[in-house]
């Protein structure tokens, strides 16, 4: 798909026509979009490989994968994607020449220059629409299978999209195009990724779990309960540094007769003015049902937990 020159064109143009609004590095951000553009294509190519982002999610074996069909995306992607791109780029310099007052980056920004466009390429990436775009092309396969195609399509198709952007990261691209080679060369940091926080929601979690196992609900039953409660689990390493950091105030409120939000907000793992997300009780269940679909990731608020946990 980044190869067909139906992309590369007005990507180079459009690339060209941001260089001419940061006049002291005009001609060295020119020289730098010819001359490493096919190099950008190719990293991005090699990344969007569709066999295998499909055959590791496990929705093809190695031998079924299907191969990337380039003419599907033609100039009505481009329509919706460049407009995205501009709009944020101009954004992006109207705030640099209000706050930086004409003083630019030194020493010459080449990082802070390839991280920029980058990162901001990908932030406009629409997709939404191209999830959209993927499930209206089951419409081609036979009735019987186009409605699985359609479900597949629309559910993976973002969660797919979320990851490959997360490990396509503006520095990886940027350090392998020898823009980044080294931290002297790089102008400030892109404004960092904040990780989500599931404090809150491991702790419902917890108490939920052991207040449906514990029975009698004495002081011992709640101490085995919570030495089992991370099995539930695999791999749920916030469970385990939640318990050993909490340990003794939980089993001391997990004798009270309290729900799982009320405990958690005494104990300081929930705001107390915040909405609790764990409406239905289906939530508390921990990571097994949150990631079991992307639905569910909604329901129980824990997306980023799965994306950082379950399904990379």
């Amino acid at each position: 798909m980044a190869k067909s020159s139906q992309i590369q064109s007005p990507i180079k143009k459009f690339l060209h026509d941001q260089c001419s609004r940061i006049p002291p590095f005009q001609a060295e951000c020119m020289r730098m979009v010819d001359e490493y553009e096919g190099v950008l294509m190719s990293v991005l190519e090699s990344k969007f490989n569709p066999t295998s982002v499909c055959t590791k999610i496990k929705l093809c074996s190695s031998d079924e994968a299907l191969h990337w069909n380039p003419e599907v995306f033609d100039e009505s992607m481009l329509e919706n994607i460049l407009p995205l791109i501009r709009e944020t780029v101009q954004t992006l310099h109207a705030k640099a020449t209000q706050e930086m007052k004409g003083e630019w980056p030194i020493p010459m920004p080449l990082c802070w220059m390839c991280k920029s466009f980058v990162g901001k390429f990908e932030a406009a990436i629409p997709k939404q629409a191209i999830a959209k775009g993927a499930a209206a092309l089951c419409r081609a396969l036979p009735l019987k299978i186009a409605g699985v195609c359609q479900c597949i399509m629309e559910k993976y198709t973002i969660i797919i999209l979320d990851t490959i952007l997360g490990k396509l990261g503006p520095k990886l691209v940027c350090g392998l195009l020898f823009m980044c080679v080294s931290e002297e060369n790089c102008a400030p940091e892109m404004m960092p990724v904040l990780e989500y926080d599931t404090t809150c929601d491991t702790c419902q979690a917890i108490t939920a779990i052991v207040k449906s196992t514990s029975a009698n609900r004495t002081q011992e039953d709640i101490k085995v309960a919570l030495s089992k409660v991370c099995t539930s689990a695999k791999d749920w390493k916030e469970c385990y540094e939640f318990i050993q950091e909490h340990e003794a105030e939980l089993t001391d409120l997990l004798l009270k007769p309290w729900d799982h939000k009320i405990t958690c907000q005494t104990l300081g793992a929930c705001p107390a003015t915040s909405k609790t997300i764990h409406e239905n009780r289906a939530c508390a269940d921990g990571p097994s049902y949150w990631c079991q679909s992307l639905d569910n990731a909604k329901e129980c608020k824990a997306i980023g937990h799965c994306l950082a946990h379950v399904w990379h």
